[in-house]
Parts: C-alpha cells; sequence; structure tokens
C-alpha cells in the first residue's frame, strides 16, 4: 500500500475522532502532516475511509466539518488550560509565539463558533463566555506574575523574562494576602530586579573563559566574549552599579574588576585557540562538504584567537613549557600531516567506489590534489602501504579525473634520491 495514504488516512482518524491535544499533538501539527501526505499519495478525499462502501466514501465537506469540529475541541482545551492555575501559562501574545487568549479566539473563529460555544452545555450566552475568558485571563496573569515574582526573589530565571511577566499586572497583585502597601511591594521589587541582574552579570563574568553561559542555556555558545562582556556591561547598568559589583565579597574596587573582565577575555581566546589547535591535531576539524577548508579554517581561528588574546603560539601550551618556535613547527607539522590524512581518505573511498556520485567523484579529485599541494608532497602520499610508485597513483589519479571528464592537476613530483 502505498505509505503516503496510510499516513494521511491515520491524520483523517484522528481528526474525525477528535482526537488533537494543544500541548502534544495540535490539529495544526495533524494538518500539516495530512495535507503533505494526501498530495504525495496522490489520493482524493474518497480514499481516506478504505472501510466504507461505495456510496459513502468520504467527501471534502465532511472532512471540513471534522477539521471544524476539532477547531472547537482545541478552544475548549485551550479555555481549560486558561483557567488550570499552571505558573508558566503564555497568557497574551509576545515576540515568538501567540498566547492561550488568542490561540482560543482563532480556534473558535476557524470552527465557525461564537464564545458561547466554549461551553459544552449550552448554558452560558455569548456575553457570559466572553467575560469568562477576560477573567480567566486576568487570574492567568495575576497568577503567573505571582511566580516570576517569586523567581525572581530566589534569584532564579532570566530577569527580562521574569519581570516582563510581572509587569503585566498591577504590582498590589503580587502579595496574595493584601497586606503589603503598593510603596512597600515596589521598593521589594525594585530590589530582587537589582539584585538579580547583578547574578547574571556575574554568572556571565564566570563563564567567560568556557565561552558558555548559564545566563543563555547550558549549550549556548558566545561568537566571542566581546559579546558576553556586552551582556554582562548591560546588567550592570540595568542593575545602576558598577563593575564593583562583580565581586560577591564586595573587596575588589571597579578598576580590579575591570582587568579581571580583561583577564577572563584574554583566557577565553586562548581556551578557544587550544580548542582549534585540538581539533587540527586530532584531524576533526574538516568541514562536511569540503574538508581542506576545515584545516584552513582551524589554521587561521588559532592565530585570530592568539591575537585577539595578544599571547603568541606558546600560550598553546598549558605546562608552559614549549616555546612559540617549537609550537609553530608542530603547528605546520599537524597541517602538513591532517592534509595529508584528507587526501589518502578521499583516495581510498574513490578507489572503494563508495562515493559513486560524478559531483562526489569531482569534489574527491579536487580535494586529493589541492590537499597534496598544501601538503608540500607528491602523490606517492596516497600510499600508506608503500607498495605503488608516483607513476602508478597519478595513473590512477588520472583514470578516476577521466571517468568524470576532468583532468586533475597532479603535484609536482617531490625529489628523494631513491629513483621513485
Amino acid at each position: 500500500m502505498n505509505e503516503y495514504l496510510e499516513w494521511a488516512r491515520r491524520c483523517f482518524a484522528e481528526i474525525k475522532s477528535g482526537k488533537v491535544d494543544i500541548h502534544n499533538r495540535s490539529l495544526g501539527l495533524i494538518l500539516a502532516e495530512f495535507n503533505s501526505s494526501k498530495y504525495l499519495s496522490g489520493a482524493s478525499f474518497a480514499d481516506l475511509d478504505p472501510t466504507r462502501p461505495a456510496g459513502k466514501e468520504v467527501t471534502e465537506a465532511e472532512f471540513h466539518e471534522a477539521v471544524k469540529n476539532c477547531y472547537l475541541i482545541q478552544a475548549r482545551q485551550a479555555f481549560d488550560y486558561l483557567r488550570s492555575g499552571a505558573e508558566d501559562i503564555r497568557v497574551d501574545d509576545e515576540l515568538g509565539g501567540i498566547g492561550v487568549v488568542s490561540a482560543i479566539r482563532s480556534s473558535l473563529e476557524k470552527s465557525e463558533k461564537g464564545y458561547a460555544a466554549l461551553d459544552p452545555s449550552g448554558k452560558f450566552s455569548e456575553e457570559a463566555m466572553r467575560r469568562s475568558v477576560d477573567e480567566a485571563a486576568e487570574r492567568a496573569r495575576i497568577i503567573c506574575a505571582r511566580g516570576a515574582f517569586q523567581k525572581l526573589m530566589e534569584g532564579k530565571g532570566d530577569v527580562d523574562t521574569l519581570l516582563n511577566t510581572i509587569h503585566k499586572v498591577d504590582v498590589v497583585k503580587l502579595d496574595p494576602s493584601g497586606k503589603q502597601a503598593k510603596s512597600q511591594l515596589e521598593a521589594v521589587l525594585s530590589e530582587a530586579e537589582k539584585q538579580g541582574y547583578i547574578r547574571q552579570a556575574r554568572e556571565l563574568l564566570e563563564d567567560i573563559p568556557s565561552g558558555r553561559s548559564r545566563y543563555f542555556d547550558a549549550y549556548t555558545i558566545f561568537s566571542s566574549p566581546e559579546v558576553a562582556v556586552e551582556e554582562l556591561r548591560d546588567n550592570l547598568k540595568k542593575a545602576g552599579v558598577t563593575p564593583a559589583a562583580l565581586d560577591p565579597q564586595g573587596r575588589r574596587s571597579e578598576a580590579e574588576m575591570e582587568a579581571v573582565i580583561v583577564e577572563r577575555c584574554q583566557q577565553c581566546h586562548i581556551n578557544n585557540a587550544r580548542d582549534r589547535y585540538k581539533t587540527l591535531q586530532e584531524n576533526t576539524c574538516n568541514s562536511a562538504l569540503r574538508p581542506n577548508l576545515g584545516i584552513a579554517y582551524a589554521i587561521d581561528d588559532i592565530r585570530d584567537e592568539l591575537q585577539l588574546a595578544g599571547v603568541t603560539l606558546a600560550a598553546l601550551d598549558p605546562s608552559g613549557e614549549r616555546s612559540a618556535t617549537e609550537i609553530e613547527q608542530d603547528l605546520l607539522s599537524t597541517r602538513k600531516s591532517a592534509y595529508i590524512k584528507n587526501a589518502q581518505a578521499y583516495y581510498k573511498e574513490l578507489l572503494s567506489g563508495s562515493g559513486s556520485s560524478s559531483g562526489y567523484q569531482l569534489l574527491g579529485v579536487q580535494s586529493i590534489c589541492d590537499a597534496l599541494k598544501e601538503a608540500g608532497v607528491d602523490a606517492s602520499a596516497l600510499d600508506e602501504t608503500g607498495t605503488q610508485s608516483v607513476g602508478e597513483i597519478e595513473k590512477t589519479l588520472i583514470m578516476l579525473a577521466a571517468n568524470i571528464g576532468q583532468e586533475p592537476c597532479i603535484p609536482a613530483r617531490v625529489s628523494r634520491g631513491n629513483g621513485r
């Protein structure tokens, strides 16, 4: 059976039975799968239910009625979620997504129903249910604001995100007891905001050397430590404090903490250079499409990072035992070895026929010749066994290139004094 047709039928069965879930499998997702699979299968609506007898097939009108029913189910689910009391509800539209209130309104419009349809019993009027949605939204905003306020007081979460949620309600709503004065709550919120920005700045300073930051997420890698410093200074500015606040003990001056920022940036650049040096040594710096470029980029990155750090190649050795001259020689040797390994790998693949497409073969032949040229060696470097002459290997390269109508640029032979 056509697998796409089977897929379309499964999607139709979900829609027909109203099996939608706004949290896990929304109608939008199901419809996207249905439309693509129906198109790829070339099926008609009549093909969607093979159990029906002739004359009783699924019609387009029936399908659209089922979709409208699902939109109504989805609107009711969103309404229930709005009333659930969860602290992480996106009530209103924000950058990156629509809120629950908009989701309710949109689903009702697509179901061609009014707010009264949110009540399955049909006891409440359109206006009553509209008020219910508005009241539920306001309660949800207050619950979310209180949760965000608590996180801010505990020193958790992104301050700007928390404040955005908190400022959706009057500050007096943050106190469930209603006993605290507005001025008192404003003072507490202001201090929590200040301490939150200071916390984020300190986290950034701590994480700069590694190029990672808890301020963003566990996997965020800065484009440069200077970007992290910009974020750090922005947090200090929002807190209304100087870099001296970066010292939790409060013992160091502003100038001393400025020096720490510079030292952390320098260490980040050095760590980046060491990481690239390691990938070069392990020959894992290759670009997926152009492996030789990976090596060139790694070399450039190492030198650029060290230049930004204001140090020499000697900084690549954590032990400090090797000189810049020694590491320069090792870098050149590693570079040569990496290019030779790339050429040998491509040569093996082309000989084995694993790179069957003409485009891959062309890229392979070119990459072999380019790598040999960069390494300063001739075609004999492709023979890891030492059993083939340079001439034999060159003939093989010419044959591989001829298969795709190309003429390879064979590197000049290197004199060895042994006749080979």
